[in-house]
Parts: structure tokens; sequence; C-alpha cells
């Protein structure tokens, strides 16, 4: 209650639900794309923000010492809610985005795999360019005088004389 300059929890809650007003306001009243909240991954956000809120909500640390009058009670009251609707409506909604962060982690390891196939095919014809070329700089190529390769004119003077 200090942070936010309060002696009561009531005053604590008005303070905190003005300032989520203020935000949803905010939010709601600049275009936002779903690309760019997304963008991410709606497993990224659902692993990252949808599950970390669930389980502390849900967890004996958030509910373990609430007594009458409360600020997590309080709020709850002045935002028309109770526990167990907010733990609902979390499962709820943990329950019905699964199957969509589900396919969207199966849709980034699938391109994540075919990148790195793509990364080991241009590694290995990388290597393979290295051992040819380290090959044929072991190999010694003779020229002849006028130019040919090997002895030509041994066989050809053997015939002549």
């Amino acid at each position: 209650m200090r942070v936010h300059k309060q002696d009561s929890v009531e005053g604590l809650v008005a303070v905190l639900l003005e300032r989520m007003q203020t935000t949803l306001d905010r939010f709601f009243s600049i275009t936002d794309t779903t690309s760019r909240v997304l963008g991410g991954g709606v497993s990224t956000r659902y692993e990252g923000r949808l599950l970390p809120t669930y389980a502390t909500v849900t967890s004996d640390i958030f509910s373990s010492n609430w007594e009458e009058g409360c600020p997590q009670e309080v709020l709850l009251q002045a935002a028309g809610l109770d526990f167990d609707t907010l733990t609902g409506n979390l499962q709820r909604l943990v329950d019905e985005a699964r199957p969509f962060a589900a396919v969207d982690q199966r849709v980034r390891a699938t391109k994540a795999l075919h990148d790195a196939m793509k990364e080991e095919l241009a590694a290995v014809q990388i290597r393979e360019q290295q051992l040819r070329a380290s090959a044929a700089a072991k190999v010694a190529i003779l020229f002849d005088f006028d130019g040919t390769l090997g002895d030509t004119e041994s066989p050809a003077m053997e015939v002549a004389f």
C-alpha cells in the first residue's frame, strides 16, 4: 500500500482498478493487430503468460493467507467476481487455448526442423567442397612442354624411331 501511497485496502483497490481501466482504455484506443500480439507465437503467449497466471492464481500461496477484507478479496469484489468464478474462467481459457498452442508449437517445430535440415545440407555441401579442394591439392599433374597432360612425346618418339 505504501508504494501506491494508500492507507487502506479499499484505496489500494481503487487505485489498481483505475490504473487497469486507464490501461484498457489505452489498449482499446489504438489499432493493434493480431499478428503483432501473437507474432511471438501462440504457444509462447500460452506458456509464458496464460499458464503462469493460472498457476499463480490457483496455487495455495495465492489464497493461503486470505482473511476477511484482504486486498485480493476486496479487489475481486470490486471487479464483481468471486474466487471460484475467476479460477473457473482461467481454467476454461487454459483448456480452450491448449489445442491452439499445441498446433502453433508443432508448426514452429516443423519450421525449425526444416531450417535446421537446410543448414545441415549447406554445411555438408561446404565440407564436400573443402574435401574436394583438399584432395585436388594433393594430386600432382604433370604438363609436358607442349601443354598437354603427361608425357605424350615419348610414345610418339618410340614409334617413330
